[in-house]
């Protein structure tokens, strides 16, 4: 880089991408992760001004108090130098450059401010600060309004047409390339102070008349429409908003930072009583920061305030809501009326209770969608519990040991991916391959007994070759402990479901058992506590992504079968459940029957049933030990009574 101007280095993108690389940004386009804060999403940017590339961070001022710079900057703010070891770390040589760049900014300058004074101060001694500002604002108003191309871009730009200009009495200055919108700051019906607000892609942002006014203004401010205020982190986004008709604030100081959002001085909170508030936040950190600090403060003082989501997304060019209204009236031609209720419908959905209502309901689409059932490939079973497991539904499978819970879920499992069905099976208790053998060994019909001695492998078994060829596309995922390499906890359970409902498509779900769920480092020291939360995860999991889970737990050591007579078991003998038992649609109680000379009998006892109507009678299926097939009750079959 040896030989290189300032202006030449300025220029190059590819160089500023690599510094700020090397401080440790990430960079896709131009959006940049600020390497100089925690910065989660992009909140910094890549932008060219006056034929310069920069950087942007939207949520820290990471150049010594201001938040944009160019190459040299960030080599400055990245290896904490000075401006002539920065200039000679990049391979500037800056012996002769110097004196000329100081010149040519102070010219820049003179340039600008002589353009400001000849508006302003060579009006006369006769007028009064007031005075000369309203002149000031006046002319630059009427230049505007004169000047067809900078209407044109002020259109193109910021949504602005040429009344709504007129009516807030916006102006221009400055020559292309150099101009600044000015925006008159009025009190009491005189115009106290001129914003600056720049038009073309100049370095400078902003500036004020006179110097020292406060940026902590209220500009344009439009509370005559009725409905939502909408508030605006910016006086054009306002203005583009007061050109729909809304009533509309801008905030001349714009969103602060993530650590220190900017709020309401207490007069407009005084202002905005008795009205309801749209805050829109910019896409970053800090709009949000900025969006929720307004929101709270504003419901503090009685204001009803709601954040709207106008669905922003800086990465494809919408990073506030001027970009949206450019994006909606501009690039998409849309009239007027279509914007508004646009604004207006996610206004209502903002409202915690949009939707609530019985016709609101009643008018939703997903209102008429069927919901979705997994059979378990049992019709015994599946006609008594209505078609099987619903999905974003919890399905409780519970049983002493030995009573084949493990064995049904494998068999539930099994026979929903033969039907094609994204199947996961979480075993909690016995190895991947464990779950795998009983699988083969019951769709083969091959004794589980040889797999488990290695008899029967592949190669030497026709019937194993034959169930693995048939199965070879099988929808089913088995995971065990080895996959997620270390204890099991509700979080990273949820973690996993939503990666494998993402990859795979999963519809259900088997986890066996609820019991060796692990406890996380936060949970109290009690068996009640973690049943809770590990309920409401698991519950909240079936919801979120439309699956059937099908949890197995345990019985209490004290539950006992009684006779038919009596009561069979209750959802409090039912281990670990804690409100799940009581939050799941069905819950279901295994008892196995010993019948010397033929299969065993598997009662199934259907304690809950929230979609079907209530079974009395225990459903009666075969327990084939041999192989762990379990299938329906054949008419020749002793009965377990």
């Amino acid at each position: 880089m040896r030989g290189l101007t300032i202006d030449t280095l300025k220029r190059d993108r590819k160089a500023l991408v690599t510094e700020l690389e090397r401080a440790g940004a990430v960079v896709r386009g131009d959006a940049v992760k600020c390497p100089f804060h925690n910065d989660r999403n992009p909140s910094g940017s890549i932008y060219k001004a006056e034929g310069a590339y920069l950087f942007k961070c939207h949520a820290c001022d990471w150049n010594n108090g201001k938040d944009s710079g160019d190459i040299i900057a960030v080599i400055q703010a990245h290896e904490s130098v000075g401006f002539r070891t920065a200039c000679k770390s990049a391979g500037v040589d800056i012996s002769s450059e110097t004196t000329n760049r100081a010149s040519a900014n102070r010219k820049q300058h003179r340039e600008l401010e002589n353009a400001l004074n000849r508006l302003v101060v060579d009006r006369g001694s006769a007028l009064d600060r007031d005075e000369e500002l309203e002149q000031f604002a006046g002319d630059a108003h009427q230049r505007l309004m004169s000047d067809v191309d900078a209407l044109n871009h002020l259109w193109v730009t910021r949504a602005i047409d040429r009344d709504t200009a007129s009516k807030l009495g916006l102006g221009v200055i400055g020559r292309t390339g150099q101009r600044f919108w000015t925006l008159p700051i009025r009190t009491d019906g005189h115009t106290t102070a001129v914003k600056g607000h720049r038009a073309d892609d100049q370095s400078q942002k902003s500036w004020w008349k006179p110097r020292g006014s406060s940026s902590d203004q209220l500009w344009p401010v439009n509370l005559t429409p009725e409905g939502p205020v909408w508030l605006c982190s910016g006086e054009l986004k306002a203005a583009a908003l007061i050109g729909l008709g809304l009533a509309a604030i801008g905030i001349t100081s714009g969103e602060g930072n993530t650590s220190n959002p900017k709020t309401l001085p207490q007069g407009a909170v005084d202002t905005l009583s008795g009205r309801e508030v749209a805050v829109v936040g910019d896409d970053d950190d800090v709009g949000r920061a900025w969006s929720t600090a307004l929101k709270t403060q504003l419901t503090e003082a009685g204001i009803e305030a709601r954040v709207v989501d106008l669905g922003l997304d800086r990465a494809c060019g919408t990073k506030d809501i001027g970009d949206w209204m450019v994006r909606q009236r501009v690039e998409d031609d849309k009239a007027p009326e279509s914007v508004t209720a646009t604004l207006l419908d996610r206004w209502d959905r903002a409202c915690r209770w949009h939707g609530t209502r019985l016709v609101d309901r009643w008018r939703q689409p997903a209102m008429w969608e069927p919901d979705t059932w997994i059979p378990s490939g049992l019709a015994s079973l599946d006609n008594a519990i209505g078609g099987g497991f619903r999905c974003s539904g919890v399905h409780l499978i519970a049983g002493k040991a030995g009573n084949c819970k493990t064995q049904i879920a494998t068999n539930i499992a099994i026979n929903a991916a033969s039907e094609g069905v994204p199947t996961a099976f979480f075993s909690l208790e016995l190895r991947a391959y464990d779950i795998a053998r009983l699988g083969f060994s019951l769709l083969g019909r091959i004794p589980r007994h040889d797999l488990n001695r290695g008899r029967g492998c592949f190669g030497k078994s026709e019937a194993l070759e034959r169930v693995g060829q048939e199965h070879s596309n099988s929808p089913l995922s088995i995971l065990d402990d080895e996959f997620w390499d270390a204890p099991l906890d509700r979080e990273r359970l949820a973690k996993l479901i939503a990666g494998g409902v993402s990859r795979f498509g999963w519809k259900l779900v088997v986890l066996d058992y609820l019991g060796l769920i692990a406890a996380m480092p936060g949970d109290r020291n009690d068996y009640f506590h973690l049943d809770l939360m590990n309920s409401a995860v698991l519950k909240q999991v079936a919801q979120k992504h439309d699956v059937a889970l099908v949890v197995v737990a345990s019985l209490r050591k004290s539950s006992a079968l009684k006779s038919s007579a009596e009561k069979l078991f209750s959802l409090d003998d039912i281990a670990g459940a804690g409100r799940l038992a009581y939050d799941a649609e069905t819950v279901l109680v295994l008892n196995k029957e010993h019948c010397p000379g033929g299969p065993d009998v598997l009662e199934v006892i259907c304690l809950k049933n929230r979609f079907a109507p209530g079974r009395d009678e225990p459903i009666q299926l075969e327990f084939h030990g041999r192989y762990g097939l379990i299938k329906d009750l054949s008419t020749n079959m002793p009965s377990a009574n």
